[in-house]
């Protein structure tokens, strides 16, 4: 139910010696509350992190509508 509400941008993965890290952004509704997108990022961490052992997985929360949100999909984004 909740995947048609969200979008995951610039999925960055590095591995350094026996660890894993997971970097995305997750774009939900801007009219959602805190809870709700702390509760899908909370879920998104503890899937890819179960399936992965020793991966950490860091989520950014950004709203669907702002279109500065979807520029993040590099590495390196230019700022003005």
């Amino acid at each position: 139910m909740l995947k048609q509400w969200i979008s995951l941008v610039c999925p960055i993965r590095k591995v350094a010696v026996s660890r894993r890290f997971v970097s995305l952004h997750v774009l939900v509704p801007g009219a959602w509350t805190v809870q709700q997108g702390h509760d899908i990022c909370e879920e998104i961490e503890l899937t890819i992190g179960g399936s992965l052992p020793g991966t950490y997985v860091f989520t950014h929360l950004e709203p669907l509508e702002d279109p500065i949100s979807w520029q993040d999909q590099e590495l390196d984004r230019d700022v003005p």
